[in-house]
């Protein structure tokens, strides 16, 4: 009778201990058939932040290309423009690489190479590739750098049949390299109000920034009159 009731009492025993034991012999604390709640946030934090990088990277992309649809450059052709300050521009092929650009009081001739640049707003941007690689952009139209130059040289008016050109140009070296309007023109004057004479003036405006950056007179202008 004591080896039977000694028996059944380790049999129990044995049979607790098989019960006792968790469903999960690496995390007592934790079912296998309910999740961490802890676990689930982080997952689902990390998938957020993922979508929200993939976004910003597509986002990004998008922009992109829409500016270099915005802003494809071009070469300057034969047309009508409008420039960004609403100033209109008249281009006109002439021979080759040679073409005027008319404003509304002022043609000038040019050779060089015109990129343009047109924005949503049909607005024109013109740059200037120089035969060193770099550019620059022509934000002064042909009516206000003539202004400006004859203002400097003190005379009236530029027209053809009086001899007076206009240019864009490319002038200087290296970093100094620049696009300037180049006026030419010889004037009838006197010297002391007595003697005729003809005198060569020029003067160069800065295209990007409308500065005079050189007037050329004969010494001798302080002398004459018109």
């Amino acid at each position: 009778m004591k080896k039977i009731f000694l028996m059944s009492i380790l049999f129990l025993l044995v049979t607790s201990l098989i019960l006792a034991v968790p469903a999960n012999p690496r995390n007592p604390n934790v079912n296998n058939n309910v999740s961490n709640p802890l676990v689930q946030d982080n997952q689902n934090i990390g998938n957020n932040v993922n979508n929200n990088l993939e976004a910003q990277t597509q986002n990004k992309a998008l922009e992109q290309n829409l500016m270099e649809k915005r802003m494809e450059r071009i070469m300057l052709r034969e047309g009508n423009y409008t420039d960004v300050n609403g100033q209109r521009l008249q281009v006109r092929s002439i021979e080759g690489e040679l073409k005027e650009l008319r404003g509304n009081r002022t043609q000038i001739r040019t050779q060089l190479r015109i990129e343009t640049e047109t924005d949503e707003q049909n607005r024109t941007r013109l740059r200037v590739n120089f035969s060193n690689g770099k550019n620059a952009e022509i934000k002064i139209m042909p009516d206000v750098a003539s202004q400006r130059a004859l203002e400097r040289l003190r005379l009236k008016n530029c027209n053809s049949t009086e001899n007076c050109t206009i240019e864009l140009k490319e002038v200087g070296n290296g970093n100094q390299t620049k696009v300037v309007y180049e006026l030419q023109t010889r004037k009838e004057t006197r010297i002391l109000g007595l003697f005729k004479a003809r005198m060569n003036v020029e003067a160069q405006v800065d295209a990007e920034t409308g500065e005079v950056i050189q007037a050329k007179r004969p010494w001798w202008a302080f002398l004459s009159s018109n």
